[in-house]
Formats: C-alpha cells, sequence, structure tokens
C-alpha cells in the first residue's frame, strides 16, 4: 500500500516539521503472509496482550 507516499500526505507531514523515510519493500513471503491476517487475528493478538479492543 502506498497511500502514504502522495504529494499531498508528504506535503502535510513535512509542513510539520516532520521527516519522511520509506521502509524497504517487504519480501514476498511476509507480504503475503500480512494478507493472510484478517481482523479477528488481529483483536485476538491484543487481548492476548491484556489491550482491551
Amino acid at each position: 500500500m502506498r497511500t502514504h507516499h502522495g504529494k499531498e500526505v508528504r506535503t502535510l507531514l513535512e509542513g510539520a516539521g516532520m521527516k519522511l523515510r520509506y521502509l524497504p519493500q517487504l519480501p514476498h513471503g511476509i507480504s503475503e503472509a500480512f494478507s493472510l491476517i484478517c481482523p479477528s487475528d488481529c483483536i485476538g493478538w491484543f487481548s492476548a496482550a491484556g489491550i482491551p479492543c
């Protein structure tokens, strides 16, 4: 997802004094694994960590 690479976002962030650092693209296997995560997985992870959802 590259929505954070948009010119408007960059202008707003830099206007607030922030510097942008883009991370390298993830290896295919990792990005594929992320696509398998669903909202209930996230809720379960946060709940297990003691963070209320």
